[in-house]
């Protein structure tokens, strides 16, 4: 925010007016720094989420890796889960990023997270005669991020 370092200790530890989720109580004093540091944990566990869901998705397209199953026997919503087997089966020497499947699985969860973090106009561009291969320009760090959380 261009601001001395002193001045954004005193705003990260002042109190500020911040809505609870009760909606009886209304407004509550909050110090603002345990606010902000609470966007981490849900960036993190939505950038997680965003990995593995895209994984299991495009493993199951492409190798028939995992089964569709209700979430509950009242609920129409489908779980996608794979077994103890078919997961030892991709961690076997790496293969859920060493072999051809693999890798593009990989590459499209890498494509969903940069998605999820809003900057896919930056990173990703469409080449080819009617738009059909995709450039992914990013760091190393990111595809290390990404293989980690599917890891």
């Amino acid at each position: 925010m261009g601001v001395p370092e002193d001045v954004a200790v005193q705003k990260l530890q002042a109190k500020m007016m911040l809505p609870v989720r009760k909606p009886a109580k209304g407004m509550a004093l909050v110090v603002a720094y345990h606010y902000i540091k609470r966007v981490f944990g849900h960036l993190n566990s939505a950038l997680s989420s965003a990995a593995v869901s895209t994984f299991v998705k495009r493993t199951h397209a492409l190798k028939g890796i995992g089964s569709w199953s209700a979430a509950s026997s009242s609920s129409t919503r489908r779980v996608l889960k794979q077994s103890p087997e078919e997961c030892q089966d991709l961690l076997h020497a790496d293969s859920f990023i060493k072999d051809a499947h693999g890798r593009m699985a990989m590459l499209d969860v890498l494509a969903s997270v940069i998605e999820e973090l809003a900057a896919t106009s930056m990173m990703i561009s469409w080449t080819g005669p009617n738009k059909a291969t995709r450039v992914i320009r990013c760091q190393y760090g990111h595809v290390a991020n990404v293989t980690f959380r599917v890891c």
